[in-house]
């Protein structure tokens, strides 16, 4: 009789991960997502898993930032507000990068967890991607609850 074996999470991940680096800029995180249809990315730095960030960061982000408002008039955009506002708020923007907003210390797994190891951290944790990270806490994959 053949011997039941546990999925593990290492049998399912996702080996093909993209992952951005710290100091890359929002406004290019958000590309990218969009682009490779993602909604998360793991942050490494030298090589190791150091935060993730999510389209919730992203979003908890801007939301927070103090946007000028326009107004359509006649068929025209003008600005609530001066113009040193918009581009104050334009600014700051552009210089967010991936360290400002990511959540750290990353919620990773091990490819020898099991599938059930994974989904209780999820739960417990409240995050929807592990990275998956070998002993070294490189990245090797992810597993999302998709």
């Amino acid at each position: 009789m053949p011997q039941h074996s546990t999925l593990r999470v290492g049998d399912i991940m996702t080996r093909d991960v993209s992952a951005v680096g710290v100091d890359e800029p929002l406004q290019e995180v958000a590309k990218r997502m969009g682009r490779e249809r993602v909604s998360g990315f793991p942050v490494v730095a030298d090589g190791r898993v150091v935060g993730v960030i999510s389209e919730g960061d992203l979003v908890r982000r801007f939301r927070a930032l103090r946007i000028p408002l326009f107004v359509d008039v006649l068929g025209g955009v003008f600005p609530v507000g001066s113009l040193a506002e918009v581009e104050r708020a334009i600014r700051e923007i552009a210089a967010v990068k991936v360290s400002d907003l990511m959540s750290r210390p990353a919620v990773t797994a091990r490819p020898d967890w099991t599938l059930e190891q994974a989904s209780e951290e999820m739960i417990r944790r409240r995050v929807n991607r592990l990275p998956v990270v070998d002993a070294e806490g490189r990245l090797v994959g992810i597993v999302t609850r998709a």
